[in-house]
């Protein structure tokens, strides 16, 4: 049983490269270069484009490695806009792919069959959200890789919390995460997780902070002074300087006058459902908006919430004890996103949907590894085959009629 599933381990390598491959082949590299292409999902894609076409480096505090990392890759000197767009995918491609193959290994770490964590791998890397945003230019994708190689290593130390290679790791993972995206410091959340009062080591707690401290912290200080010559002294204005943007000086982002039953719902619903299957584009998250789904939406929609549902409610006894830290490591992740996006910006409620996609996968993980436990007996292999057609039906609606009419101009 262990050589078996030593030997699925390496099958994260093709399912990687192929959702890759098909990341790139989406779009057209146009379609970043008009900014009407996003404004789905509300991306600057085509700002960021514009903005290194330009030789701007404004706004850059935020998704620090992110641009020092495209910094790299553009080198000197001018470049066509085309090779601006194929160099930045590269990064939202191969992150999306990462996350796939990560997905993988992580159902199988928690004791889930093959089929099973093929299935939901492709669950995660076929929603609306990955989907859009490994195949454009955004910066939401390596953030969210390391963010969620944070929440496996969490789990990982839960089970060996003396183990000091752990947690320099998830130390470095959080501080990565929090160097693409500075929202990524809302991952720091999920080592509530860990066993504070008895179990983690000095040394697992000293390697955590060091780990952390040393990628997130000195790595900042350093980019920001090598990269834009900001010293010590003011980097914290620096990082903040967002908050001076005209958006959040007239209120309609950052403004705690945001957080009304209203929006709650909108954003709420929007990142329950609307990261999974797309809504209409002029949808804002009121619950009449999902009353447009089609006759082969809505059992995906009823199948998905129905996996939720389950993943939450679920009793832990019957789960592996690996995968009993799952809910409370999704609400860690779900709430504190929540609340940022309501804060931020609810007016824009699918650009941030992205951020909770991985939580509410914990939840579908959940509740895939309750529905085919061995307990199950014969239904265990049904349920694992309708798991896997809900993963096709998925994909084949967000392609065919998501991804490919938005590409080619005609979901407008």
């Amino acid at each position: 049983m262990i050589a078996v599933r030593s030997r699925s381990t390496f099958l994260c390598l093709p399912l990687g490269i192929g959702c890759y491959f098909v990341y790139q082949a989406l779009f057209p590299i146009s379609f970043d270069l008009d900014a009407m292409n996003h404004r789905f999902f509300g991306s600057d894609g085509e700002y960021i484009v514009r903005h290194y076409l330009e030789g701007i480096k404004e706004n850059q505090a935020d998704h620090l490695l992110y641009h020092a990392i495209a910094d790299l890759f553009h080198g000197q000197g001018t470049i066509p806009p085309a090779h601006v767009v194929e160099l930045h995918r590269y990064l939202s491609a191969s992150s999306g792919a990462i996350l796939v193959s990560l997905a993988f290994l992580f159902v199988l770490f928690l004791g889930g069959g093959l089929f099973l964590a093929l299935a939901l791998a492709l669950l995660l890397g076929g929603n609306t959200s990955v989907l859009y945003f490994s195949s454009t230019v955004e910066t939401f994708l390596p953030s969210l890789l390391w963010g969620f190689s944070a929440c496996f290593l969490t789990l990982r130390l839960v089970q060996a919390p003396r183990s000091w290679l752990l947690a320099v790791a998830l130390g470095t993972c959080l501080g990565l995460a929090f160097l693409f995206r500075s929202d990524g410091i809302l991952f720091l959340f999920l080592i509530v997780l860990l066993p504070w009062r008895s179990g983690l080591s000095i040394s697992s707690l000293t390697a955590l902070l060091l780990g952390g401290i040393c990628v997130g912290g000195l790595g900042y200080m350093i980019l920001a002074w090598s990269i834009h010559d900001v010293p010590p002294s003011e980097i914290l204005p620096w990082l903040f300087g967002s908050m001076r943007r005209p958006q959040v000086l007239t209120g309609q982002w950052g403004s705690f006058s945001n957080f009304t039953p209203d929006n709650l719902s909108a954003v709420f619903i929007n990142h329950v459902l609307f990261s999974i299957l797309p809504p209409e584009p002029t949808s804002i998250g009121r619950f009449s908006d999902v009353a447009h789904y089609h006759l082969l939406a809505w059992p995906l929609v009823l199948a998905l919430v129905a996996l939720i549902i389950s993943g939450l409610c679920s009793p832990s006894r019957l789960l592996p004890p690996s995968a009993n830290p799952l809910r409370k490591a999704a609400m860690l992740w779900f709430f504190p996103h929540l609340l940022f996006a309501l804060w931020l910006g609810p007016h824009e409620p699918f650009l941030f949907s992205i951020l909770n996609t991985p939580a509410l996968w914990l939840l579908c993980c959940r509740g895939g590894l309750f529905l085919t436990q061995p307990f199950a007996g014969k239904q265990a292999k049904l349920r694992t085959t309708i798991l896997v057609m809900l993963c096709l039906g998925l994909w084949a609606h967000n392609l065919l009629l998501f991804i490919f009419p938005l590409a080619s101009g005609q979901i407008w």
